[in-house]
């Protein structure tokens, strides 16, 4: 039986090149709503994709902000914990690692993030404080001089500090501190390179 007007066919090619009739086997409204539903499909997929793009963009970012190398070579004399004050004997917290190292010997930014403090503060002398974002700030204690000043922007890897002997100090050395959300942290928890 051949088509009718009322019939609506489809031409495919044949084997031959020749094209043969048949009738198709959706409506065409029920073509439409599968494309309706194959649109919002790829709508969906295509913000699916937007959201892991930013998710693995901000999870860069973290990384190249997460202080996860030493800021200057040396031994560690005093870890992250308690411990017996050097001056007064007294167990007390220490916040922070202490590296010591020759006197000017290069302090480097440990990841990307704002210096937000570089001065004078109390017993840690001269003093260097950078916010890597999501929380986690770092600070450098005891230093000789200051490379960077407050407002700049440093990378991983950046001069930013002289190891030094300035404030309640023993001899020089780096007191270096990692923060999150104000919380001290133990340095050896973020360094990858130990």
């Amino acid at each position: 039986m051949g088509p009718t007007e009322s019939e609506p066919t489809t031409n495919l090619p044949a084997s031959d090149n020749q094209f043969v009739r048949s009738k198709p086997s959706e409506t065409p409204k029920a073509l439409s709503e599968k494309l309706d539903k194959l649109s919002a499909e790829a709508v969906r997929q295509e913000q699916s994709l937007q959201e892991l793009q930013a998710y693995f963009q901000d999870q860069r970012s973290l990384l190249a902000s997460t202080p996860s190398v030493w800021p200057v070579r040396g031994w560690v004399t005093s870890d992250f914990g308690p411990r017996a004050d050097p001056y007064t004997g007294e167990r007390v917290m220490h916040a922070g690692l202490d590296i010591a190292g020759p006197h000017g010997k290069e302090v480097l930014a440990p990841s990307d993030g704002t210096v937000v403090f570089a001065g004078l503060e109390g017993g840690y002398g001269n003093v260097l404080v950078i916010d890597h974002g999501y929380g986690i700030k770092t600070r450098y204690g005891h230093l000789s001089s200051l490379r960077v000043k407050a407002g700049e922007k440093v990378k991983r890897g950046q001069l930013i500090a002289g190891l030094g002997n300035t404030g309640r100090s023993t001899g020089p050395h780096l007191h270096y501190e990692v923060r999150v959300n104000g919380i001290a942290q133990n340095p050896r928890k973020f360094i990858l390179d130990e």
